[in-house]
């Protein structure tokens, strides 16, 4: 039976923070549709965010 193994290695800091926060250029992304992106850092009332996701999976599945 073959092993298996997890490699874990710390964030970088200095580069996880800009990408988390959509500062970073990264080659992959394609920027026309980078406007529809969404952040929960933005978000005043998160409750109220969270229910009205709630209702938006309700009904999209």
């Amino acid at each position: 039976m073959a092993k298996t193994s997890i490699h874990i290695t710390p964030a970088k800091v200095s580069s996880s923070e800009g990408h988390n926060l959509r500062l970073k250029h990264l080659d992959h992304v394609r920027p026309e549709f980078s406007k529809e992106n969404e952040s929960w850092c933005e978000v005043e009332d998160l409750p109220n965010h969270l229910t009205n996701l709630r209702k938006l999976v309700k009904e999209k599945t």
